[in-house]
């Protein structure tokens, strides 16, 4: 989970496609942003990052 209290593209999703970049074996999951006009908040920024679940192997 990486969260801001921030609206900011550069320490939001920026942040999160140079981690996804430097660790390929990550996937984003999901995205939630708070917007002040529309959420009555503060702006706020969070992305879950997961391990790809494993695939089993197939024999034959």
């Amino acid at each position: 989970m990486y969260s801001t209290c921030s609206l900011e593209p550069a320490e939001n999703l920026g942040q999160i496609e140079a981690f996804l970049a430097a660790h390929p074996t990550l996937m984003l999951h999901s995205i939630r942003e708070a917007l002040p006009f529309r959420d009555h908040s503060d702006g706020t920024f969070a992305a879950r990052i997961e391990t790809p679940p494993s695939r089993p192997i197939r024999s034959g």
